[in-house]
């Protein structure tokens, strides 16, 4: 993928940019983002300062810690894609909120409270043993592993949300 200025890092300007961001933010490890997620923040960094190619934009964040921070910054997200989610969307409306007012029904309640707890996906290229016990003793509620099974799925939702 190029950047709308033509141009798209190397893995060895990807290597040094991480080297960059250890040395000026210890502890800050980027290598972790897929390549592909990496170069775009890489790029959308390059057209907001106006960098020309990759090198000028190595050669900015070796001068300008900030701009590093600006990049790391980037890498994180601050927005939910909850509803935007077709399938987690039609569990909540035909599932989850029909079974919620049904209940509200029976017991003459005239309202809904409804707890909305946050909601991480993460993403990795590989499994390990262990994962799954791990994430519980991390304190998820539970764990389940790719390639996904739909029944283990509509499971675990219907656990959770009824």
């Amino acid at each position: 993928m190029k950047s709308k200025l033509g141009y798209e890092a190397t893995h060895q300007q990807i290597l040094q940019i991480n080297s960059l961001t250890e040395k000026q933010f210890p502890g800050t490890d980027i290598s972790r983002y897929n390549d592909s997620y990496f170069q775009k923040a890489i790029q959308r960094r390059m057209e907001n300062i106006h960098c020309a190619t990759p090198d000028e934009y190595l050669k900015t964040i070796a001068q300008n810690p900030s701009e590093t921070g600006k990049l790391t910054d980037s890498l994180t997200n601050s927005y939910s894609e909850f509803f935007r989610n077709p399938l987690t969307f039609s569990v909540l409306d035909r599932i989850v909120l029909p079974s919620l007012m049904l209940k509200n029904i029976v017991s003459k309640n005239k309202e809904i409270r409804i707890w909305s707890a946050a909601c991480v996906i993460a993403q990795t290229a590989y499994g390990l043993s262990g994962d799954k016990e791990l994430a519980i003793k991390s304190g998820c509620n539970d764990y389940i592993a790719k390639p996904l099974d739909i029944a283990v799925l509509k499971g675990m939702l219907h656990k959770y949300f009824t």
